[in-house]
């Protein structure tokens, strides 16, 4: 089923990704094709990928490929399949008990599994954008109306269904586009930006959903010890 995804075997198309993936969290699978493991966690990839494509996207890495090897050593791949996660170019984090936190090691049990654990990312990225709302919601949000910027005194409730197709800076205003669940917020002032990324960074860290019994058991590997 590896077929069925998009295979990166560059690291231009792997930072590419990584950066253009806005408002989803980033799935990437590094692993092998003709892995017996690796298979059984693409099968369940592939089968969950239309299901979870309006908040996740999906894509394989091939580990044997040389221009990859900088992402196969910063993120210390020693077995595969290894799961990692992002979201809007952060790097999350998930305590599924195990010593490594940094990705998922080995195959799911089964699809729920796999769609119950990118659903707690998801949950946490709009909960991070609620409480970034909250810390502002004195300050003034945005209602796009006809092609024009209305300034309200409101909290960050307003919302819209599509991203209006302005820049994100214009030389009145600093603007933030912030997607939470089907409705774009549109938050001014350019300090909301930095309390936004400062959410992103070192906070991502996920509690694993599935029960002990399914998550897989592995011994970490450590290089030139």
């Amino acid at each position: 089923m590896s077929y069925l995804l998009t295979t990166l075997t560059r690291k231009k198309e792997v930072d590419t990704i990584i950066r253009d993936t806005i408002d989803k969290v980033l799935v990437l699978r590094f692993g092998r094709a003709d892995d017996a493991v690796c298979l059984q966690l693409d099968d369940i990839l592939a089968k969950t990928a239309r299901e979870v494509s309006k908040f996740a996207t999906v894509a394989l890495v091939d580990v044997d490929s040389e221009d990859v090897q900088v992402y196969v050593k910063y993120f210390d791949i020693t077995l595969i399949p290894s799961t990692i996660f992002f979201f809007n170019a952060h790097h999350m984090k998930m305590d599924s008990g195990t010593a490594d936190h940094t990705k998922w090691v080995g195959a799911f049990h089964e699809k729920q599994d796999f769609i119950d654990v990118v659903e707690e990312e998801w949950d946490m990225v709009e909960a991070l954008v609620t409480q970034c709302c909250v810390l502002v919601q004195h300050g003034h949000a945005f209602w796009w109306l006809a092609g024009e910027a209305e300034e309200k005194d409101l909290p960050c409730h307003a919302g819209i269904k599509k991203k209006p197709n302005f820049p994100v800076s214009s030389s009145k205003y600093d603007l933030l586009f912030v997607k939470l669940s089907s409705l774009w917020f549109v938050l001014s002032n350019c300090s909301l930006i930095a309390i936004f990324r400062g959410a992103m960074k070192g906070k991502l860290i996920v509690n694993c959903p599935l029960p002990p019994e399914r998550i897989p058991k592995y011994q970490l590997l450590y290089k030139d010890v």
